[in-house]
């Protein structure tokens, strides 16, 4: 229908949508996923530099685009380009594509918490990378939609301030 009322956003760029209020409510700390054989994988955090030689696997750009910024940004910042092949449209399809190609992925620590068969997170040492997690509700949202904005928001905020995010 086309019809939508309340959205949760991960990292991206989002142009603004007539009628539709987006607000940044958070920002979770990046890690990095990686295959449970892989060379970084006995790690417990890892600096950025270390992913200097190594491929990004990363969502299309066409399904989050912008969502890279920050790790990006941080990359330059700490001296290089990193090798991004953007090949995943999906969380699953990332997971497979990491242990597949032997790579790594860059992933909010938002997902960590849930088992991922072959694949492991890896914190970034600080300077840590920030992803940013969004809400937006349409202008004719019900007001109980609303208020269930308001409670992800919430929620999405504590969640934040427990693995270090903002």
């Amino acid at each position: 229908e086309g019809r939508l009322d309340v959205a949760v956003l991960g990292p991206g760029e989002y142009p603004g949508i007539p009628g539709v209020t987006l607000e940044q409510v958070c920002q979770f700390p990046a890690m990095v996923l990686a295959p449970v054989n892989h060379r970084l994988a006995k790690k417990r955090q890892v600096p950025l530099e270390e992913l200097r030689e190594e491929e990004i696997i990363g969502f299309k750009h066409q399904d989050a685009p912008g969502r890279y910024r920050n790790f990006l940004a941080a990359c330059r910042e700490a001296g290089f380009t990193p090798r991004v092949t953007y090949v995943a449209s999906i969380f699953p399809e990332l997971c497979i594509a990491v242990k597949k190609r032997m790579g790594v992925g860059i992933i909010s620590s938002f997902a960590s918490p849930v088992p991922h068969p072959g694949v492991i997170f890896i914190k970034l040492k600080p300077p840590s990378v920030q992803l940013e997690v969004y809400t937006a509700h349409t202008a004719n949202a019900t007001p109980a939609a609303v208020e269930l904005e308001k409670l992800i928001a919430a929620a999405a905020r504590r969640a934040a301030a427990l693995v270090g995010g903002q």
